[in-house]
């Protein structure tokens, strides 16, 4: 796979997101940056391309950024830091400048991720304090409030994952499991539904696949696991292990080619194909993962990964050698 590599960041890159053909990455360096492929206009070369970073964002929060993700619309980012606080930046429409919003705070220690629920009403925050908070955005007002704390794991919790279509939220922690929340929407209560054990060990990174019917988690165990949706409860329907030969950081199952993409702590970021079959005489599919690509090109730990839904074809990763990478795959 062809790649370019991405450098301004002076310390440990962490997260990678994307909206649209924007690059978002988060940094122990406590700043954003904002990435966009330019076009050169060579005469021989008609696809040249560079990436510039067109942003970064240096800004009330002090310490290592965790996380950091945009709102669906693109509007918006949120970012998680060691200080114990989440930030959301929104876009000036006129200006295209971003600036603060709003700092929540609340975590009595280090944030660890955060992710904005896909209709945006809510907001997912998790920390090392062993909680995960859901704010809330009332509209006459910028203000967040914290509309629940879900104490849930007994240990740090690590990742939040949103379902990309209801308000159900999942958390993954250091107490090696799962824990499934849904919106009570005659009480408007946050409640665990579920609580998914299987890993061994720490759970670092989730994601959901393009309907929700599916999750993947993985771990410290390096394993990845797929769980299914089926009759009310979430069913282990694959446990992959063999491929990886250290703990897994991050997955991003694909919306648009359905392909996993994890980020190793063997410098190395992977792909693979979800199939669904049944055996004869079994009464539920199995998922199978099989390996498609190993990407080398990080120099040390893969922290985050992530497809670009505009352009399936590109993949992004974060690592603690500073870099950020943008893959360009190969067509099917």
């Amino acid at each position: 796979a062809d790649m370019d590599c991405l450098t301004g960041h002076s310390g440990r890159v962490w997260k990678v997101d994307w909206n649209g053909d924007e690059l978002l990455s988060s940094s122990s360096d406590a700043t954003l940056r904002i990435w966009r492929q330019e076009r050169l206009s060579n005469e021989d070369k008609t696809d040249e391309s560079k990436w510039i970073c067109t942003t970064v964002l240096d800004g009330p929060q002090h310490g290592t950024i965790r996380s950091a993700r945009f709102s669906g619309d693109g509007k918006m980012i949120v970012s998680a830091s060691f200080d114990k606080t989440a930030c959301v930046w929104q876009k000036d429409s006129d200006s295209g400048e971003w600036e603060c919003e709003a700092n929540l705070e609340g975590h009595k220690n280090e944030v660890k991720d955060c992710a904005f629920s896909p209709t945006q009403d809510f907001l997912a925050t998790c920390s090392r304090d062993k909680s995960v908070y859901v704010w809330e955005k009332f509209d006459d007002m910028d203000e967040y409030e914290c509309s629940a704390i879900l104490s849930e794991h007994s240990q740090d919790v690590k990742c939040v994952c949103w379902h990309p279509t209801v308000d159900v939220l999942a958390s993954g922690s250091y107490d090696n499991t799962i824990c499934i929340y849904e919106l009570d929407t005659s009480s408007g209560d946050w409640e665990k539904t579920h609580h998914l054990v299987g890993h061994t060990s720490t759970v670092w990174s989730l994601s959901f696949n393009h309907d929700g019917t599916m999750l993947a988690s993985v771990g410290d165990d390096k394993t990845i696991k797929i769980w299914r949706r089926e009759d009310g409860k979430w069913i282990c329907v694959c446990t992959s292990s063999g491929d990886h030969t250290r703990p897994i950081f991050d997955v991003d199952w694909s919306k648009s080619n359905n392909k996993i993409a994890t980020a190793c702590g063997d410098n190395n970021v992977r792909v693979f194909s979800v199939e669904l079959e049944r055996e004869e005489g079994e009464e539920r599919e199995s998922a199978h993962l099989q390996l498609l690509q190993t990407l080398k090109g990080h120099k040390q730990d893969v922290n985050g990964v992530a497809w670009c839904e505009k352009n399936s074809n590109l993949l992004a990763s974060a690592s603690d050698d500073e870099t950020v990478i943008v893959w360009h795959l190969s067509k099917e």
